[in-house]
């Protein structure tokens, strides 16, 4: 937060806030900072776009640490519990027999979340920019 927020000189945080789909999110966030900035934590995004991007734009500090903590609190688990499933079969460490082998819903207690968002977000995303374009035409 503290980085991004004084290594970024202003005129280019000024510049990526102008961005209409930035302006728009920032909109948006500052409606319910702690839910759109926790949805913000949980989308498939790059690790440098939630961090950096999050605290680029329009948020307090106590609200970024709240999005960060819960955020973590679902999605650190689930990706790393997916990552120990699925690595152990990249790598080789296990084969078709022993993933046939073991419990169905271990493998799917780690994908299901991570399935969620990934179907979940385009569809929230969609949703919220769109419903606040139809609110800047009506302006």
């Amino acid at each position: 937060f503290v980085v991004a927020r004084s290594v970024l000189p202003a005129t280019r945080k000024s510049s990526v806030l102008a961005h209409p789909t930035v302006a728009r999110v920032d909109r948006i966030l500052a409606s319910s900072p702690i839910y759109y900035g926790t949805l913000f934590r949980l989308a498939f995004l790059p690790a440098f776009v939630k961090n950096y991007g999050l605290a680029l734009l329009n948020i307090r500090f106590r609200d970024y640490i709240v999005c960060c903590l819960i955020g973590s609190c679902f999605g650190v688990p689930a990706q790393a519990y997916l990552g120990s499933q699925l690595g152990d079969i990249y790598l080789g460490l296990r084969d078709a027999e022993d993933v046939a082998k073991s419990d169905p819903m271990l493998l799917w207690g780690g994908a299901a979340p991570a399935l969620a968002m990934l179907v979940l977000m385009p569809t929230i995303a969609k949703v919220l920019l769109g419903s606040d374009e139809k609110d800047e035409k009506k302006s």
